[in-house]
């Protein structure tokens, strides 16, 4: 019975994978100070060149037996160009790793690329800006994080495009190996040669070969896959 559910599990992670993709969104803009920040449905810095600090977050993260203090703030500098800032952050205690800033859209209007997809409307690009300040070892997630959206008139922009990439090769090199040695050993298992019942050949080698087919496949396809990019333009 584990194996009848276990197969349908792998194959279906494995199609999964296989329409897995990594998507980067690359904006540049005429003037950045046309850019607004926003966490949610409010705006924390409205377009304009005027210089501005607001508040975008504030916590406390733990280290050792003590939560320390951090605020982030979203900057708006004279020339227009918008950043993030956490004082705090920048002196995170050993072992962790901290930023204390992130610039998300520079005075000459390169926007800061952002990983995903990018929500578009008839008045503007939301750009999702996923910002790590503090980090930990062995840890996947941050231990502080902010997660603003730039909102981009259309207006402002000079090119917009969203690249998608399979995965790397060094991490399609995994499932084609894992693949390939399933299918060897749902060889092993078919070989008639093999003192083993009928059963227990066809139950286990069909589907173990099945299962590396499939990883096999998809870990060829992120290998020879192309990388695609495409212009954004107003829905």
């Amino acid at each position: 019975m584990r194996h009848h559910l276990l197969v349908p599990a792998v194959l279906a992670l494995t199609l999964l994978a296989g329409c897995f993709r990594l998507t980067t969104t690359y904006v540049r803009v005429n003037d950045p100070a046309a850019v607004a920040l926003a966490a949610g449905p409010q705006e924390v810095l409205p377009p304009g060149r005027e210089p501005r600090v607001a508040k975008l977050a504030e916590g406390r993260y733990w280290y050792l037996l003590t939560r320390l203090p951090y605020e982030i703030h979203a900057v708006r500098e004279p020339t227009g160009a918008v950043a993030l800032r956490c004082d705090a952050c920048g002196h995170a205690p050993w072992p962790m790793t901290g930023t204390a800033a992130v610039l998300l859209v520079d005075p000459e209007g390169a926007v800061r690329p952002a990983f995903g997809r990018a929500r578009l409307t008839r008045e503007a690009i939301v750009l999702p800006a996923d910002v790590t300040f503090v980090r930990a070892p062995r840890r996947l997630q941050p231990v502080v994080a902010a997660r603003p959206d730039l909102i981009i008139p259309w207006q402002s922009v000079v090119t917009a495009r969203q690249v998608r990439r399979p995965l790397p090769w060094w991490a399609a090199t995994f499932p084609t190996a894992i693949g390939a040695g399933w299918i060897g050993l749902g060889a092993y298992f078919l070989d008639i040669s093999q003192r083993l019942g009928s059963g227990t050949r066809y139950g286990v080698g069909v589907p173990v070969i099945t299962v590396g087919a499939a990883l096999l496949g998809v870990g060829l396809w992120h290998l020879l896959a192309p990388v695609r990019e495409e212009a954004l333009r107003p829905p």
